[in-house]
């Protein structure tokens, strides 16, 4: 049975001159409901989007048709935002989008049903990791992170549960020049663990104030395969 994956697109410009959005041939060979004719998009407060689906001569996955012009329009997707893709049941996925921040926008005004405190969808964040990060041995996070959870304001403990069930206990600090970093003594562990490189995706999902469920996705936006093991103790010795 194949297992359900987190997905990564980032907008870029000839998704929106065509009004298509165009995908990794690889992201078929991961989540076989790419392969139908047509899926359907179901956004955050309940939207649904029924989009075409077909394959460039390169073997791209091209979601397509008016749906998807609408779809584009309607939440004014511009190069570098960001559509998530969660694999569900048969042919439907759940859509999530996020600003060139790496914040999701607000669906309050969307039009679906109401994302009602009572039954609210934890809010996301992401982030692409850079060379020069990866080789510092710290990740940056954009200053809007700090103002919205006060878990990226400034130098404190925030615990990451990957969806492997293992948890890591990394820090924020706060630099002079108002750089906010995420780094601790576990975080070059993590960064090994899970094989971790540049254009690599973290998405960070709010459970507590120092609490975010975290998704590894390579650098074409594809859940990975996550390390069989029991224990952050046993991650720490395999990368001494």
């Amino acid at each position: 049975m194949e297992r359900r994956r987190v997905l990564s697109h980032y907008v870029c410009e000839k998704d929106v001159e065509d009004r298509t959005m165009t995908l990794p041939g690889v992201w078929a060979i991961r989540c076989h409901a790419l392969m139908a004719d047509e899926i359907t998009l179901t956004t955050v407060n309940g939207k649904q989007w029924v989009v075409g689906v077909i394959r460039s001569n390169d073997g791209k996955i091209i979601l397509t048709g008016e749906a998807v012009n609408q779809f584009n329009a309607h939440y004014n997707l511009v190069v570098s935002n960001e559509v998530e893709f969660q694999t569900g049941s048969g042919r439907n996925f759940f859509v999530r989008i996020r600003k060139y921040d790496g914040v999701e926008i607000d669906y309050e005004s969307d039009g679906g049903k109401p994302n009602d405190r009572k039954n609210r969808v934890p809010p996301t964040l992401s982030i692409m990791l850079g060379e020069e990060d990866l080789n510092a041995g710290f990740l940056s996070i954009p200053a809007s992170w700090g103002e919205q959870y006060t878990a990226f304001a400034g130098s404190r403990e925030v615990q990451v549960v990957v969806a492997d069930g293992m948890m890591w206990n990394l820090m924020t600090q706060k630099k002079p020049d108002n750089i906010v970093t995420l780094t601790g003594n576990e975080l070059k562990y993590f960064i090994n663990h899970y094989k971790i490189r540049t254009s690599f995706r973290l998405m960070f999902e709010y459970m507590d104030d120092d609490m975010f469920r975290v998704v590894v996705m390579d650098n074409l936006g594809v859940e990975i395969d996550y390390p069989k093991i029991i224990s952050v103790g046993m991650a720490l010795n395999d990368n001494i």
